[in-house]
């Protein structure tokens, strides 16, 4: 259940993202988590399940991910404080100026690997939803 709730693709619906470039850096800084929900739920499908190949595509979408999170953070920490601490610092990666974002010279594969993730995230939400009956991440209130 947890892989599955950490599963969430980032959206522009979502109220802390109303410039689709906030998506690219907070995939990028919460890459890691992503990629480890992701492999417990290949872990936990097991080989044979009619899911794994589309749960093992996200994984490696997901690692591809993480590959520029230590490029994000040394970007990031450039214009940051040095005196604000690593939650202040962490806010500031996964909720960034989205001009920031764009300007950052990893930006154009960085935007590639999140809308790639999220597209895969997408379909195996949908397809999670259908196999378990359940759709975990439909807003409250929204028709099935």
């Amino acid at each position: 259940m947890q892989a599955v709730i950490t599963l969430r693709p980032f959206d522009a619906d979502s109220v802390h993202y109303e410039d689709p470039d906030l998506i690219v850096g907070a995939c990028v800084e919460r890459s890691v988590c992503l990629e480890e929900a992701v492999h417990q739920l290949v872990l936990a499908l097991g080989p044979n399940h009619p899911l794994t190949c589309d749960v093992v595509e996200a994984n490696r979408a997901a690692y591809q991910l993480t590959h520029l999170r230590d490029l994000w953070v040394a970007y990031c920490d450039e214009q940051t404080r040095p005196d604000h601490d690593e939650a202040w610092r962490a806010a500031g990666r996964e909720y960034p100026d989205p001009a920031r974002v764009r300007a950052w010279v990893h930006y154009e594969a960085a935007l590639l690997r999140t809308q790639k993730l999220n597209n895969l995230l997408a379909n195996l939400r949908e397809k999670l939803a259908d196999f378990t009956g359940c759709d975990y991440m439909r807003k409250q209130g929204q028709a099935a």
